[in-house]
């Protein structure tokens, strides 16, 4: 939570997932604030009013490459009609009940809504798989705007064999390590 803050904090490289409000579920920017919310990404959060994030009371904020994806219960990103935005360079996708409160800025400055392509929801593993559109170079409508989103690592996601003691399986390398298992080589699924 932001409040007033005329200088312009900057909110950069953070991982907001899973938290729970009345407002602002990830960021709530408030009361004249001059924030920057930058590369992060804010992921599976819920509220009333804005999972994602909101911008009210006359704030006017950048808002540049964040993940702001699967965010539940109010919009995605909410610019409330008495703040502003500048909005460029995000991927904001699959919030319920809606993306954007206000104008829609997919194919706007960089903006998408495409699926990120998280190495592993079920962990989290909010890391990024090789395909994913929020990597440098794979922008789906080719505009280069670097990373997008908090963690600029990929993850393996081809599949091996994984033992845990004499127990082993096919799964990817990603979540046999992050389990605690021991990859042995890659396979097939």
């Amino acid at each position: 939570y932001t409040h007033a803050c005329p200088s312009g904090m900057i909110v950069r490289k953070n991982l907001i997932f899973q938290n729970t409000a009345s407002i602002g579920g990830g960021i709530c920017c408030n009361a004249r604030d001059r924030s920057q919310i930058v590369g992060n990404t804010i992921w599976n959060n819920a509220a009333e009013y804005a999972s994602g994030i909101i911008s009210y009371n006359y704030s006017d904020i950048l808002i540049a490459n964040n993940i702001i994806a699967d965010n539940d219960g109010g919009k995605g990103l909410w610019v409330h009609s008495n703040a502003s935005a500048t909005i460029e360079c995000n991927d904001v996708w699959n919030n319920t009940p809606v993306n954007y409160h206000g104008p829609d800025a997919t194919g706007m400055n960089g903006n998408i809504s495409v699926d990120p392509r998280f190495c592993s929801i079920a962990l989290p593993d909010l890391r990024l798989q090789i395909s994913s559109p929020c990597l440098p170079g794979q922008h789906p409508d080719g505009v280069d705007c670097g990373i997008i989103g908090a963690v600029d690592r990929t993850c393996s996601v081809t599949p091996g064999a994984c033992c845990f003691g004499i127990e082993c399986g096919i799964v990817f390398r990603n979540l046999c390590e992050a389990n605690g298992g021991y990859f042995l080589g890659e396979g097939s699924a």
